[in-house]
């Protein structure tokens, strides 16, 4: 007997989970402020979400959303330029979209290049991070569907004389 009331309680409880799940919570908007931006966000367990920004204010369940990927792409002449982010997101990391209003995302230019510098007494490391304007960071560039190469970097003393150098590496 006890050991069909635990089953009865579970399927009780899992009903109930279900409902939860499957109850609509509202609905509200959600548009992405970022020229030639593609954002794809998760949502619960196996939503995702697609944004641009010629989508306007897309409605979508309120709840809170999770950037997974965003590409940027530019042209500038004959040249098509494209970054792309997939984390961390800086204050992209939770997006919360409430019931009746609209949730902006403002990500992407202008840009800012970050270097962070550590090391010890015979090695200096320079790492950069290439950030946007929510603190999200961008791990790649692509010129005409080319990696760039990596770039380099001159380390120079007070007096402007070079004192080290080296180039950057991708991985």
């Amino acid at each position: 007997m006890k050991k069909r009331d635990v089953y009865i309680s579970a399927g009780i409880v899992g009903a109930g989970l279900l409902a939860l799940l499957v109850m609509d919570s509202g609905k509200g908007f959600i548009a992405l402020d970022c020229p030639g931006g593609e954002m794809k966000m998760a949502s619960g367990l196996f939503g995702t979400t697609e944004l641009r920004p010629e989508d306007g204010n897309v409605e979508v369940k309120a709840r809170a959303y999770r950037p997974t990927q965003l590409e940027i792409t530019a042209k500038d002449g004959d040249d098509t330029w494209r970054v792309y982010a997939r984390g961390p997101w800086g204050e992209l990391s939770r997006i919360n979209v409430a019931r009746g209003q609209t949730t902006h995302i403002k990500c992407g230019p202008p840009f800012t290049l970050r270097a962070d510098v550590s090391g010890s007494r015979a090695f200096v490391y320079v790492r950069y991070s290439i950030m946007g304007r929510a603190g999200e960071n961008y791990g790649q560039i692509m010129k005409n569907g080319r990696r760039l190469a990596a770039p380099e970097v001159e380390i120079v003393n007070e007096k402007g004389e070079r004192i080290g150098g080296g180039n950057f590496a991708y991985g």
